[in-house]
């Protein structure tokens, strides 16, 4: 019979962080690296979940204690088991010896349950040798079986055995260990495609064959470093290394777009280049906005685009400017083509296109939002609210089925009602830049704002959207929906059934008690507003704790109300609609 595979469990512990995170992808494939190179065998590794969420100001504690917090996340179970306690991206600063020792002493009791349980302890630096940890974990090497394991790791690769064997290990673990602790960052592509906001719209365009309707805009404003590294990649490549290409270059970027403008003009600034703008015609700017006349610029000009929808508009442009004598690099660059890269495979100058995207076009006699005399939108404007010809699109094409968690055990269910999560998942980017811009226009940064929601699965998957769009982890407090009195569809029971036994149900008290008093703007967000009960739960759970939200965003709100008992409410869209209805 073949042997049990180890099975690696990995718990990470963050110090001084605002808010528990799931811990990342990247991270489990470190710790199943790590098991494998430790065991010297394959593994099967278990569920991070999220990170282990300790205050500074909760180590000042007297009372504090680390198995309050560490130890109800351990695992349990018979057969070989490897747990790595993960402390490595905390600075050392900010560990003290009553968290190290308390980490020994938890994971001591654990491992003592059972000899054939192995421990990693993955540190930023050891300890001093007369720190108390030592001696606590020394403890544990009696009675332990020979397969088992008990090291300590240093970010710098250092390892120390406490007890097991290290013939095993493989002989560069130092040098190969830190380039694991922190992989290469995703392709930079890759990393755009996430950035990339794609709002629906009524764009006018002029064609060759008539004016258009488009029913996207891609805004590229939230990827200015993704397209700076790009750009600058591809103009060191493919312009920099020519060696027909004079060294003094313009650098000019097309479209006004925030992202493609700030990527291109850093560029210019860190190669000292000079740099401009210009239009659909070709007309050239400076940096200060005004026009340049052809016969002035002397450089040789780059062209870089955000997007390139016709092969006709780009060879306009080149056109005008061959015509005004101004001299072009071989080669120009856009973040996207829209609609047809073939037909842009044998422009002239070459286009390189770092990314192809579909756009929805229609002759302006056939489109139906001329038909119904909507106006046009303004590419270069996000306003925070949907359209309603837009928030039908996004409902009608998205899934639908009965509400499945609803407020109270009174309280009744849509029979039909929108699935958000799917909402999310395919326009998640979009609500998102939405609900960013809606705290900008109420004067808040994002940065600095608290997202209170319930602990549901759909509108989690929005704030991941907001998180990738701000660059950061905003801190977010997730309510359970025990104590907002939720009930699922399912089997009709309170959620708290569900909920029951959570190692982080106590996270959500501990955040709100380090909240109170702060400086931070208190945001309350939720996927949409029926009965308003959720709403008021968690308002009421605020002020109980003297933290005062500054505003209310529903999704959808099928209220008629425009506050929340005085709360400020800004839906995204407003539908009136009531519950248990035909």
């Amino acid at each position: 019979m073949a042997r049990p595979l180890p099975l690696v469990t990995a718990r990470q512990i963050t110090v001084a962080r605002d808010a528990p995170e799931p811990v990342a992808d990247e991270r489990g494939d470190f710790y199943q690296w790590l098991g494998e190179t430790l065991v010297g065998r394959s593994v099967s590794i278990g569920p991070a979940g999220d990170t282990v969420y300790i205050t500074s100001e909760e180590l000042t504690y007297e009372s504090f204690r680390i198995a309050d917090y560490l130890g109800r996340t351990l695992p349990t179970g018979r057969g070989p088991q490897f747990l790595v306690i993960d402390l490595a991206a905390t600075p050392y600063s900010q560990l003290c010896e009553s968290l190290l020792i308390g980490v020994a002493d938890t994971v001591r009791l654990w491992a003592a349950q059972a000899a054939n349980r192995s421990l990693a302890i993955l540190l930023p630096a050891f300890p001093h040798a007369r720190s108390e940890f030592w001696p606590a974990l020394r403890s544990l090497a009696d009675g332990r079986e020979p397969a088992a394991k008990l090291v300590v790791i240093s970010n710098d690769g250092t390892i120390r055995w406490l007890h097991g064997d290290s013939g095993s290990l493989r002989r560069d673990f130092t040098s190969v260990y830190p380039l694991k602790q922190d992989p290469p960052q995703r392709d930079p592509r890759e990393r755009m495609s996430g950035q990339i906001v794609r709002r629906l719209g009524h764009y006018a365009s002029r064609e060759r064959n008539g004016p258009l309707c488009k029913r996207y805009f891609f805004d590229t404003g939230h990827a200015a470093p993704e397209i700076a590294e790009l750009a600058e990649r591809w103009l060191r490549t493919t312009v920099l290394a020519d060696p027909d290409v004079p060294g003094d270059l313009l650098l000019l970027s097309k479209d006004r777009q925030t992202g493609l403008d700030e990527a291109i003009a850093g560029i210019a600034a860190d190669l000292r280049l000079d740099f401009g703008t210009f239009d659909s015609e070709g007309g050239v700017f400076g940096p200060d906005g005004k026009p340049l006349d052809g016969v002035t610029i002397h450089s040789t000009v780059v062209l870089f685009f955000a997007v390139v929808s016709k092969r006709q508009k780009f060879e306009r442009i080149i056109r005008n400017m061959r015509r005004e004598g101004i001299r072009l690099a071989p080669r120009a660059w856009t973040v996207l083509a829209t609609d047809d890269e073939a037909e842009l495979a044998d422009t002239v100058p070459p286009l390189d296109v770092e990314r192809t995207v579909s756009r929805k076009a229609s002759r302006q006699q056939d489109c139906e939002q001329c038909t119904i005399g909507l106006p046009h939108t303004d590419p270069l404007r996000e306003h925070h609210t949907l359209r309603t010809f837009d928030a039908w699109e996004i409902l009608l094409t998205s899934k639908w089925g009965e509400e499945r968690v609803a407020p109270t055990p009174e309280g009744s269910f849509f029979r039909y009602a929108p699935d958000m999560g799917d909402v999310f998942d395919n326009y998640g980017n979009w609500i998102a830049s939405k609900v960013i811009s809606l705290l900008r226009t109420r004067g808040l940064a994002p940065a600095s704002t608290v997202f209170v929601f319930p602990d549901e699965e759909r509108i989690k998957r929005l704030l991941v959207r907001i998180s990738t769009l701000m660059r950061g982890r905003p801190v977010t407090i997730r309510i359970p929906s025990e104590v907002l009195g939720h009930r699922t569809s399912a089997d009709g029971r309170s959620a708290a059934g569900v909920r029951r036994g959570r190692t982080s149900s106590d996270i959500w008290e501990r955040q709100l008690h380090h909240l109170r008093g702060s400086r931070d703007k208190v945001v309350i967000l939720d996927e949409f507003r029926a009965s308003g009960h959720t709403a008021r739960a968690m308002l009421s759970l605020l002020l109980s704790r003297e933290i005062h939200p500054v505003v209310y965003i529903p999704i959808l709100d099928f209220s008629d109300e425009t506050d929340l008992d005085g709360l400020p409410v800004h839906p995204l869209y407003r539908i009136r609609a009531t519950r248990g209805g035909a």
